[in-house]
């Protein structure tokens, strides 16, 4: 069983909001310790008719990075599903509608999202492009899906490289499974977020301490209320 299974069915603000995508968007914050996912949703989420299999498309220009992600969702997942090849492959269509077609060619609703990446490749901001195929089951049991993802990295490469010019852009892709989703969650802040709100009987005396992304309260409370 993985740990993060839990704390994810426990993210309602994504679960309820975002259905399938909901997994995409717990992961990319784990991964890059996003405080307010919910705005980066509204901004990245791309995932809808004519979305020309991308599904999200995250744009960092200040730590220069991308992420372009294919998300499936399997309901009711055991041990030995294989997760969906095809869903891999999709990602070469959306490097290609994102690298190589003109801007007037593109749907509305990828529209912004691939125009604003495509300037920041040109602009030198961006130097890596990740692709991301995002499941719900072992990434062990498939490894045809990592074959694919070796081929759209190849593939996309070659793609960014026309758009890029004189800047240089790497392309990594990555299967975002159980496995590699539980090592992001074994190491985020998430660890020791306590999302539980407690009444604290104390003596009305407290002073707080803070800590990189973290900070807490100490005061001095009754035995009787412990």
């Amino acid at each position: 069983m993985y740990n993060y299974i839990s704390n994810y069915k426990g993210r309602t603000d994504l679960v309820d909001l975002y259905g399938d995508n909901s997994l995409l968007l717990y992961a990319l914050q784990l991964r890059y310790d996003i405080e307010d996912i919910i705005s980066v949703a509204s901004e990245a989420l791309t995932d809808g008719s004519d979305d020309k299999k991308c599904d999200l498309i995250y744009i960092d220009r200040d730590s220069g990075f991308a992420v372009v992600a294919q998300a499936y969702m399997k309901k009711n997942p055991t041990e030995t599903d294989l997760a969906k090849v095809n869903k891999a492959s999709d990602l070469n269509t959306a490097a290609s509608w994102i690298f190589t077609r003109d801007i007037n060619d593109i749907p509305d609703r990828i529209k912004d999202s691939v125009s604003e990446l495509q300037e920041a490749i040109k602009d030198g901001d961006i130097n890596t492009v990740y692709f991301w195929y995002v499941h719900n089951m072992n990434e062990k049991n498939n490894p045809e899906v990592q074959e694919e993802l070796n081929t759209v990295q190849i593939a996309a490469q070659k793609l960014v490289n026309n758009l890029a010019g004189d800047n240089s852009v790497k392309i990594v892709s990555l299967e975002v499974g159980n496995d590699t989703i539980e090592r992001w969650y074994n190491s985020s802040s998430k660890r020791i977020t306590i999302e539980e709100e407690i009444d604290v009987e104390g003596n009305g005396k407290a002073f707080e301490v803070k800590g990189g992304k973290w900070k807490s309260c100490v005061t001095a409370v009754k035995g009787s209320w412990i």
